[in-house]
């Protein structure tokens, strides 16, 4: 027979997963509430416009490795005299909406190009939630008054929305846990704190990616789905489409340079996107051209640190890309 302690239990553990999981995690949604009504987007915080002269022909446009992986000098000697005019736009940290608001409010309020290039990884491509501080910051610069869009897709609950939730719920309990709560898990549970409460979160939100049945459920091995990952599991949950249809408004073509990386960023990268490889192909369908960029190889002569090209490495990954766009005629 079992004791009334063991039958009870369950329901400590659940009590204290509303507790130290639930009640934070909804003060982070409720935080939230003002910019979460279906319209309300943060003010546009005013920086400087990005540099885009009006004769511009192609936009190069990344996070840092659009810095430090593509070499314009290189690419204008691919063409000679018929060089397009390229503008690169460098912004670290940065994912697919932030550089939707950086193409439609900057780049095609001051130039008519004919080509973007988004140089990538899959995993920025895919990402479609402002799960650091930092991306809403660097969103808010590129935001003009009126954006329903992003008032649509990252500042209202939908049912695609969860996710969203669920990153922040994580930042909320990193953040407002302390070794006295973890104590009292662990009192409660008899397991350590702090493994205590990671299993009551995993308890209270695991099942929340089952619960959204995606198409491609079916196509994940069991355990390896990705509940770890802020990424959309249906297309229509990221910014690709809107991305596409933005582009292709303005009389531009669209493609993507899928990035490597080496190392520990790899690694990552191939656990997020694990289960996800259908997305991509879809991904990859709401563009012109979808160019994987080639390994270039191990060893500090290639790369300063795990995701960032060394100046030298930079070189032939442009030639690769400029041959690659001249081959396919994407070049205006």
């Amino acid at each position: 027979m079992a004791s009334s302690t063991s039958a009870s239990r369950p329901l400590a553990r659940f009590a204290l997963a509303l507790c130290l999981v639930a009640v934070p995690a909804l003060g982070a949604w409720v935080g939230l509430a003002p910019s979460r009504d279906g319209s309300a987007v943060p003010p546009p915080a005013h920086f400087p416009p990005v540099a885009m002269p009006a004769d511009t022909d192609v936009v190069f446009i990344g996070n840092s490795k659009a810095g430090s992986d593509f070499d314009p000098p290189t690419f204008a000697a691919a063409f000679g005299e018929d060089a397009p005019q390229v503008e690169v736009i460098s912004i670290g940290s940065a994912t697919l909406p932030i550089y939707y608001a950086v193409v439609k409010n900057q780049v095609f309020s001051r130039a008519t190009p004919k080509l973007i290039i988004v140089y990538a990884t899959g995993v920025e491509i895919l990402n479609s939630d402002l799960t650091t501080d930092r991306r809403e910051i660097l969103l808010r610069r590129y935001l003009v008054e009126d954006e329903p869009v992003f008032a649509r897709k990252l500042y209202r609950h939908t049912p695609g929305g969860f996710e969203g939730l669920r990153e922040r719920a994580v930042r909320s309990r990193d953040a407002t846990l302390s070794a006295f709560s973890a104590g009292i898990a662990g009192l409660m549970t008899g397991r350590p704190g702090r493994e205590a409460l990671d299993g009551a979160f995993t308890e209270v939100f695991g099942q929340s990616w089952a619960t959204r049945q995606p198409a491609n459920l079916d196509t994940i091995p069991k355990g390896g789905y990705p509940s770890e990952s802020a990424l959309p599991q249906l297309i229509e949950d990221s910014f690709v489409l809107e991305f596409e249809a933005m582009v292709h408004e303005h009389g531009a073509k669209l493609v993507y340079a899928r990035a490597p990386m080496t190392g520990k960023i790899r690694e990552r990268e191939e656990t997020r996107l694990r289960g996800l490889e259908p997305l991509l192909t879809q991904a990859a369908a709401h563009a012109d051209a979808w160019i994987e960029m080639p390994y270039p190889g191990d060893g500090p002569e290639f790369w300063r640190d795990d995701e960032h090209m060394q100046a030298a490495a930079a070189v032939p990954n442009t030639q690769t890309l400029a041959a690659e766009l001249r081959r396919r005629g994407l070049l205006p």
